[in-house]
């Protein structure tokens, strides 16, 4: 069997992509958190229903948001050093993919305990938003565990292909 540059090259690709993505999605929650907390957060008081929502978040929200902003342009640059085709790529790779999968795998199950819990009526991040949120992290954390437990060759190396043999 030997090594399958498309494979490897569409994996690049992808890392890439997510890169991209990831810092596009920070640039928008750091510079637009004010405008995005109304969309995903509910502002009631604690036992008060009945009372209108607030027009704008609390600074607090505001400054979390622009945190994520930030920890996800951070996640970029693991993906972007497994860009480059040098003997240590493939072990970059295979890194940034663990870590990433790391992070899913703690945030989809505390985003849909969340969820579950019932946020909203507390003033916090809305049901739907929570489960919109585990929807989208799901299926790359799914591709990353194939890629790593299945397709380990798609990193582009060799000994998980003489191995296979």
């Amino acid at each position: 069997m030997s090594l399958s540059p498309t494979a490897t090259q569409c994996l690049r690709y992808a890392f890439a992509l997510e890169a991209s993505l990831n810092v596009l999605g920070g640039i928008v929650m750091l510079s637009f958190a004010s405008t995005i907390l109304p969309y995903v957060t509910s502002y009631y008081p604690p036992n008060t229903p009945s009372v209108s929502p607030s027009p704008s978040p609390s600074s607090s929200s505001v400054t979390l948001l622009q945190w994520l902003g930030a920890l996800s342009c951070s996640l970029a640059v693991p993906l972007l050093v497994g860009l480059p085709t040098d003997v240590q790529a493939p072990e970059r790779r295979k890194s940034a993919y663990w870590t990433l999968l790391a992070g899913e795998a703690f945030l989809v199950p505390t985003m849909l305990i969340q969820a579950a819990a019932g946020n909203e009526e507390r003033g916090g991040i809305t049901t739907k938003a929570l489960v919109i949120a585990a929807a989208v992290l799901a299926p790359p954390a799914l591709g990353r565990v194939y890629v790593l437990l299945r397709k380990p060759e798609w990193f582009g190396e060799e000994k998980s292909i003489a191995l296979q043999e």
